[in-house]
């Protein structure tokens, strides 16, 4: 099986075909663990530009430490607020369901299937904030209109606003946003992320999809309700969900420093779930001095050439 190409192992057919075995012998080999299936997506290709930029994000995020020798920890990021757009749509072309055996199949219709109605929302978030006894002091949850809610405990800190680097974004130092941003004692500011970097993204890397799971049960037929579904799932997301994320965020740094930048990395599983219940998901997770070490050598080479 090793010596047969990935692009005749898409299905039990062509696998079976290619190995000349009958499909009932992969199937078998497949309940006994003995192949593996997998569901492989197609990833943003990445320019030496854009692999460098990731890995100058990446170690921007980690706190400053004098001892080289120390693993040095992420920023806990509470002082970040990430946006961005998502199309939400009112159904799929594909869709599953669970039907009794004499149950009658759903009929669904649409005028056009390549132009299904949807909406376009542009979410807000940041950070939870939890008490020493892990009670919930703020949310994270900003919504999907223009920014207005902060907790005025925070307000005297640096706020970073992440967006992505779409070209019909305002740039960092447009005056409009620049005088609106340090109104009322506040000093907001735009930070871009990596070009072709989704994980690079809270939104992105977990809460968009958490939002549309939940906007999917709805149900909703009208562009109306459409716009109900999304914003009730939005506000209904546990602040623990989002917590996760954050954590998670932190784990892709580091996997993205491992591997110099690329996108070819696994995220390691850490437990957060237990970690929440035990109430010791930290807020900071570590990278190893060596890490960071090589990452910073790579970086200096790619400048260097």
């Amino acid at each position: 099986m090793r010596d047969i190409d990935c692009v005749r192992r898409t299905n039990i057919r062509s696998l079976g075909a290619a190995m000349k075995v009958p499909k009932t012998t992969i199937h078998r080999l497949i309940k006994e663990g003995k192949i593996r299936p997998h569901s492989n997506a197609l990833k943003p290709y990445l320019s030496e530009q854009a692999k460098k930029a990731r890995l100058q994000f990446c170690l921007s995020m980690l706190e400053p430490n004098d001892d080289e020798n120390q693993a040095r920890k992420f920023k806990s990021m509470y002082n970040y607020v990430c946006i961005d757009e998502k199309w939400f749509y009112i159904t799929k072309e594909v869709e599953s369901y669970y039907l009794l055996p004499e149950g009658e199949e759903p009929h669904r219709t649409c005028k056009n299937k390549r132009f299904i109605p949807n909406v376009m929302f542009l979410a807000a978030i940041a950070r939870p904030r939890f008490d020493a006894d892990q009670n919930e002091e703020f949310s994270g949850w900003i919504g999907i209109f223009p920014f207005s809610k902060w907790p005025r405990s925070s307000a005297h800190e640096t706020i970073f606003i992440q967006q992505d680097n779409a070209k019909l974004h305002i740039q960092p130092f447009d005056l409009q946003f620049v005088e609106t941003a340090t109104k009322d004692g506040f000093d907001i500011r735009f930070s871009n992320q990596p070009p072709s970097s989704l994980d690079m993204n809270v939104l992105d890397l977990g809460y968009f999809r958490a939002i549309q799971s939940l906007q999917h049960q709805e149900v909703p037929k009208t562009v109306d309700a459409l716009v109900n579904a999304a914003e009730k799932s939005f506000e209904e997301l546990l602040a623990d969900s989002l917590n996760r994320v954050f954590v998670s965020l932190q784990a892709c740094m580091v996997e993205v420093m491992k591997v110099h930048g690329v996108s070819n990395y696994k995220l390691p599983h850490n437990e957060k779930n237990q970690l929440i219940r035990s109430a010791m998901l930290p807020s900071q997770l570590e990278c190893e001095s060596g890490i960071v070490e090589s990452a910073l050598a790579h970086l200096q080479s790619l400048n260097q050439g």
